[in-house]
């Protein structure tokens, strides 16, 4: 008996549907509907794009005007819905774009083939001043990652068919200028590099394994590792599908930050504590936190408790949480604001938590103890995402703690 292809979105599919007028909107639902429940119709007619980098990209026609680029490979079962325009439009974004999976990391990456044509210009007569300018001593700019094997660019996040542009930056802006077409974590790992920090402090920070062997046309356990489900979700069923497609765009309800999908999962020991500044995404963290927990670890009568500290966050949680959860089945979870007159009626109540076990257990609140004691794992951490505000120089001089395990705990703890 073969088994069902994978069908995944990309994240670029997703924000381009929110876009479409409504009558096409409705058009691309019902098509990729039917997609996600048999790709290997022979209803469904490939068309290849003659121009495109990537030979594993096709074009699927969804009317007289409309098309959608798919991923489809020469061999396996996973089929992934990338983008969705007017015709000349979709074919024009899937020349210069190639789906492939990273060869350390294990990831799959999208990356955007750019060549420039160089036209030489006729010398032309330098002024007085730019004689002068010309014959002051420049001295030579170093490459900013020159130090780094093709290895350790690979396994920061940074596709291979983007090493020999990597090895040319010479400025931080030019980093910053590539931003757009690296993969986030690519641009993160380079960040930090270019700041002062080694390979190694790096990934150790990310808890990121490149010492298995990859294989570069396995696209199905490429799907599987956090960097790819922040920009790629699979669907395994027509709900799912529409629950998505019909959601109002709220990107984080469905792609997560690697370092955030390998918080928001997974048994642990006792409490956690995460630092980050504004917009760092902790709040989204704890939903995705409170979902997980709900789903895997509590049993049937009990609820996660989610806690905060006023009343119109806590309204806008539990409303995000029944988007983020759905609303087909009973929640298991209960929103509260945490205020000093709670501690009574929560010292009455048991509430579950995750053991480092597979079991679930529950333990009562008491008055006087922190809430999040009650819901979340018992180990630090501390992360946040990049922001342009911070310059390299103060990224480097940041204090960090003495047991802190990597540079993001310095920010974290600043920031804070």
């Amino acid at each position: 008996m073969s088994l069902k292809p994978k069908v995944a979105l990309s994240q670029d599919f997703l924000l381009q549907l929110s876009k479409l007028p409504s009558s096409v909107h409705s058009k691309v639902m019902k098509w990729a509907i039917q997609f996600q429940s048999d790709p290997t119709s022979p209803g469904i007619n490939y068309e290849n794009i003659n121009a495109a980098r990537d030979s594993n990209l096709k074009s699927v026609r969804l009317d007289r005007d409309w098309r959608g680029i798919v991923f489809k490979p020469s061999s396996g079962d996973v089929y992934v819905l990338l983008y969705v325009d007017h015709h000349d439009d979709a074919y024009r974004w899937a020349e210069n774009r190639k789906l492939a999976i990273n060869p350390v990391t294990g990831a799959m990456q999208m990356v955007v083939v750019e060549s420039v044509a160089i036209v030489e210009a006729p010398p032309a007569q330098p002024t007085p001043v730019a004689r002068a300018v010309q014959e002051q001593k420049v001295e030579p700019q170093l490459p900013l990652f020159g130090g780094l094997e093709d290895r350790e660019l690979l396994s920061l996040g940074v596709p291979e068919e983007m090493l020999a542009e990597v090895r040319n930056l010479t400025f931080e802006p030019q980093l910053d200028a590539l931003q757009g077409r690296l993969p986030v974590e690519g641009y993160e790992g380079l960040f930090l590099v270019a700041a002062g920090d080694t390979v190694s402090q790096v990934l150790n920070a990310r808890e990121t394994r490149v010492d298995r062997k990859v294989d570069t046309s396995d696209f199905a356990a490429a799907l599987a590792t956090p960097e790819s489900q922040s920009r790629f979700v699979i669907v395994d069923n027509d709900e799912a599908m529409m629950a998505i497609m019909n959601a109002p765009l709220a990107q984080w309800r469905v792609f997560l930050h690697p370092t955030q999908h390998k918080l928001a999962s997974g048994d642990r020991s006792g409490p956690v504590r995460v630092l980050g500044g504004a917009g760092t995404g902790k709040t989204v963290l704890a939903m995705h936190r409170a979902r997980w927990l709900a789903d895997s670890r509590t049993p049937d009568g009990k609820k996660v408790l989610f806690t905060t500290f006023t009343r119109n966050l806590a309204s806008d949680i539990e409303q995000n949480l029944r988007t983020l959860c759905g609303s087909g089945t009973s929640p298991s979870w209960k929103c509260e604001t945490w205020m000093p007159g709670c501690t009574d009626s929560c010292a009455a109540a048991s509430w579950s938590t995750a053991s480092s076990t597979t079991a679930s257990r529950t333990q009562p609140c008491r008055p006087g103890r922190l809430p999040w004691r009650c819901v979340t794992p018992r180990w630090t951490c501390r992360t946040t995402s990049m922001s342009r505000s911070w310059s390299r120089s103060s990224w480097h001089k940041a204090s960090r703690p003495a047991n802190s395990t990597g540079r993001l705990g310095g920010l974290a703890e600043k920031a804070c």
